[in-house]
């Protein structure tokens, strides 16, 4: 277990034309990555908000975006950035056959192949839908201020920041930087 209590990211998107995004918004901290959504209507234009990790967390799926394994040092050794893609998702433990005798295995097993290329085929549609809606949609994301907050136990709090005081930062569009590194204060 880490010495992290609870994270806090305060995004800030521009107010300006086509600022916002639907995109999945991601926070590199300590070599992992956590997935910032909350039940509201997420960076879209002019918005300001707070997302809690850990202790008191405000996002949604907490438990799997929960930085308390983290320790202070996992955090200072790694880069700190936002991004806009998806999470790496875990992978699920191999589910288990029933059944008994060579005949209810070979079934399981067959039925199993079935459920693998319906996958492989569903993952292949999925991929150019994705592909596709990247190519449509612009991606781009105006990022006015970005500041994360690190809350170890017993200790000051660690702030990283990007964007304070500067004009803004286009993200994710076709030629543009894929993230919004943050710096210690």
């Amino acid at each position: 277990m880490g010495d992290i209590d609870k994270v806090e990211i305060r995004i800030r998107t521009g107010d300006r034309q086509r600022a916002g995004t639907g995109e999945q918004v991601v926070l590199g901290l300590g070599g992992s990555e956590f997935k910032l959504d909350s039940r509201a209507n997420d960076f879209q234009r002019g918005s300001d908000r707070t997302y809690v990790l850990g202790d008191d967390a405000t996002i949604s799926d907490a438990r799997h975006n929960d930085p308390r394994r983290l320790s202070l040092a996992d955090v200072e050794a790694n880069p700190v950035y936002l991004r806009l893609g998806t999470t790496p998702q875990a992978e699920e433990a191999e589910p288990t056959t029933g059944g008994k005798g060579a005949l209810a295995d070979l079934l399981n097993r067959a039925t199993g192949a079935a459920g693998g290329a319906g996958e492989a085929v569903r993952e292949g549609i999925m991929g150019t839908a994705d592909g596709l809606r990247k190519l449509v949609a612009s991606g781009d994301w105006n990022v006015e201020e970005a500041t994360v907050t690190v809350h170890p136990a017993g200790d000051l709090s660690v702030v990283y920041t990007a964007l304070k005081g500067e004009d803004n930062a286009w993200i994710g569009g076709r030629g543009q930087p894929d993230q919004v590194p943050l710096t210690r204060s």
